[in-house]
């Protein structure tokens, strides 16, 4: 792909703007720009994508359920902040031993099955998040499944409607990648909700 890009570079100049399936998209060619636009000005001109098969995945309307995947809008900064704040603290109280004990379990599962080391690895990680935000490691089994729908919903490889985008704005009726995406976000919503009320 590469080589058809330097291709239009040498026909339109260092930067330049293409469309392929619905995606807009702006090709920087020229390494000193792209490290001008992208690096030194990078308050400017970065942001995330919108991915489409996510509702207001970029929180652009404050919903704010996606804090990795936020737009640079009014509310990015103070969650960062806020976040930045949180995790600081935790690492100061050297997450309480959880990390230190989790390791030493994946390490164990390791040594007694070496052909399970992505799942191991997958349930250590899920372990040390659920016990840092709720002090029980046993919602780490609904909190995988739940991102892996999510990642699933997010990737190219997902839903048609990520790389066809204008399927996406078909009536919901028609629409069974936005009924399936409800569906998976309203079940989410109301795990995360329910977690939180007790």
């Amino acid at each position: 792909m590469w080589l058809k890009f330097k291709e239009w570079a040498d026909i339109y100049g260092p930067i330049y703007k293409t469309r392929m399936l619905g995606a807009t998209f702006i090709v920087i060619s020229d390494e000193k720009m792209a490290e001008e636009l992208l690096v030194k000005r990078a308050k400017i001109y970065s942001d995330r994508p919108q991915i489409r098969s996510l509702f207001d995945s970029k929180s652009t309307h404050g919903s704010m359920e996606y804090l990795p995947l936020m737009g640079r809008n009014q509310y990015w900064a103070r969650q960062r902040k806020f976040s930045h704040a949180y995790l600081i603290e935790a690492a100061n109280s050297q997450y309480h031993g959880i990390m230190h004990h989790e390791v030493k379990r994946f390490l164990n599962r390791l040594l007694e099955n070496p052909d399970d080391f992505c799942f191991s690895l997958e349930d250590m990680a899920s372990k040390i998040m659920c016990t840092l935000t709720w002090d029980n490691p046993d919602y780490s089994v609904y909190c995988a499944k739940s991102a892996w729908g999510l990642l699933t919903q997010m990737s190219p490889a997902g839903p048609i409607t990520n790389i066809l985008t204008p399927l996406w704005h078909l009536p919901l009726f028609m629409n069974p990648w936005k009924k399936a995406e409800h569906k998976r976000h309203d079940e989410q919503q109301a795990w995360w909700m329910e977690r939180l009320m007790t």
